[in-house]
């Protein structure tokens, strides 16, 4: 990785603070614009209300970005449940409506249901590179 390349991380957490548009925009109507880790373009009539998260593990960057992050997310993948307990119990304790969002995979592709997905009708839904 070369310094002008930015870290995948950081380029993620861009694209979401870009999505979410911070807190204090994403309670406006402002259309939001942003370009993809693919290099596409997205838009988006207002900020996103209605996400998927294809890895649960995202969760804790939405905490960065929105103030009541679990208010967002209408499904998502276990894997965070499942590939770090501790940390799914320690969110857990401070909001046990977690257990109520849908689950639509395992956190793999090939473990996801798109028609779950589908079903839950969201605005926007983030999956990985992977």
């Amino acid at each position: 990785m070369t310094e002008t390349t930015p870290r995948p991380l950081a380029r993620r957490a861009f694209l979401l603070a870009s999505v979410l548009a911070a807190p204090a925009v994403a309670q406006s109507q402002a259309p939001v614009t942003v370009t993809d880790l693919a290099g596409r373009v997205v838009r988006l009539p207002r900020p996103a209300r209605r996400i998927v998260l294809t890895q649960g593990r995202h969760l804790p960057v939405l905490a960065l970005l929105h103030p009541d992050p679990l208010s967002l997310i209408i499904g998502w993948s276990s894997d965070l449940r499942q590939a770090n307990a501790p940390e799914y119990a320690r969110l857990r304790a401070d909001a046990p409506a977690m257990d109520q969002i849908p689950v639509i995979g395992r956190g793999p592709v090939d473990t996801i249901s798109f028609e779950s997905i589908l079903a839950l009708q969201p605005e926007l839904v983030l999956l990985s590179r992977f």
